[in-house]
């Protein structure tokens, strides 16, 4: 096995259930912007050795990571806030679109040709969305809203991995995943006004999970960026992280309940349809692979 997909399987794992982690940590108390100055924070902490590494960067370069870290702070903030009410079940198939927009983007911007499996890649994605269209397990956030921010979110993130694809290489992928964080971390500092609850306000659950879930969430960033950074294979390393869409669901039912997430009680129709719906994002993702391979 490659070792760009070994890594991207390893970031697949760790974003579900770093998914699932931080949203019941939600579900206590701790807002999404609290989770995501950790998750920033942790990731500059991991990467730090990677700081000072690589060759010496004119100042004229140095707009590159700062871009790339603005729309990952854009897409995990938006990706936060629909963690914080929309179920994670629903989410996590609908995640599986990136690999679209990551070869659109790179079709778009890098002038390499889609093919047209991938074309049809977008319309089964589009039939995807409307086969999981069901009920939230709260009733409280649309299935409708969930797959917008979640689309923008992915949306986001494609455009960050284009960005790492482009420039990752030459800084050295992980200092510029590094940079990356650091520049994040530091605009993080502005949402502290807006945590709201004070850490120490927190129940003993929303403090653990948020402890958990926040660091683990780093590690899909980490994975992914530094694999696309050094390997390039952009499309092949979404498309095999994106078999996230089964593992959140199996995650979901199988290990939520033990740490409080309620989303098994919206009953094995649901999760039938949903998984249904996650199949056939998987199909899609398998036709983007064999087009780009062909």
């Amino acid at each position: 096995m490659p070792l760009y997909i070994f890594f991207a399987l390893i970031g697949a794992f760790f974003f579900s259930l770093s998914g699932l982690f931080n949203k019941q940590a939600m579900a206590e108390g701790c807002g999404p912007l609290r989770i995501y100055m950790i998750q920033t924070w942790s990731g500059a902490l991991f990467l730090s050795p990677f700081l000072f590494s690589g060759p010496a960067m004119p100042f004229s370069v140095w707009w590159q990571p700062v871009l790339a870290a603005v729309i990952w702070f854009a897409g995990s903030a938006t990706y936060m806030f629909t963690l914080r009410s929309g179920d994670l079940s629903i989410i996590g198939p609908v995640a599986g679109t990136k690999p679209v927009f990551n070869a659109a983007l790179i079709a778009l911007f890098l002038r390499v040709h889609v093919p047209l499996t991938t074309w049809i890649a977008c319309g089964l994605a589009a039939i995807a969305l409307a086969v999981m269209r069901t009920p939230s397990s709260s009733g409280s956030h649309a299935f409708g809203r969930t797959a917008l921010q979640t689309l923008l979110a992915m949306l986001l993130f494609a455009l960050s991995d284009l960005i790492i694809q482009r420039w990752a290489p030459q800084w050295g992928a992980l200092r510029f995943s590094e940079l990356m964080f650091c520049i994040s971390a530091l605009f993080s500092l502005s949402l502290i006004p807006k945590f709201g609850t004070r850490f120490r306000d927190l129940n003993a659950a929303s403090r653990r999970n948020l402890m958990i879930g926040a660091p683990l969430a780093a590690l899909p960033t980490i994975f992914i960026g530094a694999t696309i950074g050094k390997y390039g294979h952009g499309a092949e390393v979404n498309v095999t992280y994106s078999f996230h869409v089964l593992t959140t669901l199996f995650i979901v039912w199988i290990f939520g309940r033990h740490i409080g997430n309620r989303e098994h009680t919206v009953g094995p129709r649901a999760f039938l349809r949903r998984l249904a719906g996650a199949v056939i994002l998987i199909v899609a993702i398998i036709l983007i692979l064999s087009g780009r391979t062909a």
